[in-house]
């Protein structure tokens, strides 16, 4: 048997609204916000030397802005095979240098007046949104996405963390009937409803079990045992009769299928001992059958003749141990 009691204790934490990740646009408006430095660089597909420049400013700047901080940066790469492709990769970046949004484009060189240039469509780089950082108010040690799925399921996603920062992609921004858990350092959990960005208060439940034992029976300081093991067409579960004495004691036992049919052999040994020891049955044995035990625990196994009553086939246990 079960009980099971509910205690509402609400879980207090430091909230923090993460609007950012309730739709794409708020988290790509969130990652414009955080934007301090441009970085950008030319290569060439064969190795060899690279180019590179950075823009670095404080307070925010608007998209057209940064894209003007782009324009500004010297991207040079120098060459001896006209024919190797270059690459151009430029990255707009918070002030931990961690990645906001990125670009890229390649192409070959051109000879055009007798110059060898790269072509200015090269230039025509589209800024797409990383996975953003999100600084949250203390260590972190895991985050999870957790969803409901079509047939209500939970589906678990984690998410990449670092010190205090975990990292939202814009494919899960405004996820509806999921939310955020996330695991601190300290041992605290919070979570936050993805579609709405808001805290979610946990309730703690608690549970009180008072379990039993299938097919244990337990008697303590008894002088008789009657027990009537259920059969349907000679089969069922032979018990395990378990006998706690304090003294030792000679103890009747009448036991017997619900068909009628008692055992052949009463099996016994001591907890401390570990040895059995076997009583008979006989035609000409009195019931109750009795049974001189030690002091302690003991254990009582009534065998059946299996014509009379025989076990049941059982799956087998899968627990650990």
């Amino acid at each position: 048997m079960l009980s099971l009691f509910i205690f509402g204790f609400i879980s207090v934490f430091a909230e923090i609204n993460l609007s950012m990740i309730t739709s794409r646009a708020a988290l790509r408006s969130y990652a414009l916000s955080e934007a301090s430095e441009i970085n950008g660089g030319l290569y060439l597909y064969s190795g060899g030397t690279s180019g590179y420049d950075y823009r670095v400013w404080s307070g925010q700047k608007t998209s057209v802005e940064i894209i003007e901080e782009a324009k500004l940066l010297n991207l040079t790469v120098e060459t001896v095979d006209t024919t190797d492709t270059v690459g151009c990769y430029i990255s707009v970046n918070n002030t931990d240098g961690d990645t906001l949004f990125y670009g890229y484009t390649n192409d070959k060189p051109v000879k055009v007046n007798d110059k060898w240039i790269l072509p200015s469509t090269m230039g025509n780089i589209v800024f797409n949104m990383s996975n953003i950082p999100i600084k949250l108010a203390k260590q972190v040690s895991s985050a999870y996405i957790l969803s409901r799925d079509e047939y209500g399921n939970t589906q678990w996603s984690e998410l990449y963390t670092n010190g205090d920062k975990i990292w939202f992609s814009e494919a899960s921004a405004g996820l509806e009937n999921s939310y955020i858990r996330v695991s601190y350092s300290d041992g605290t959990v919070e979570s936050y409803s993805i579609a709405t960005g808001n805290f979610l208060p946990t309730i703690n439940l608690g549970l009180s079990v008072t379990p039993v034992f299938s097919d244990v029976s337990t008697f303590k300081d008894v002088s008789l045992v009657t027990l009537v093991v259920k059969s349907t067409r000679g089969k069922g579960i032979i018990p395990t009769i378990e006998l706690v004495n304090t003294v030792s004691s000679k103890i009747k036992f009448d036991i017997q299928t619900s068909e009628g049919k008692r055992p052949i052999r009463y099996w016994y040994r001591s907890a401390q001992i570990g040895d059995w020891s076997a009583i008979d049955v006989t035609a000409s044995t009195i019931y109750p059958i009795e049974i001189g035990l030690p002091k302690g625990t003991v254990y009582i196994v009534p065998e059946w003749n299996p014509i009379d009553f025989d076990e049941v086939s059982q799956p087998v246990a899968t627990g650990g141990g």
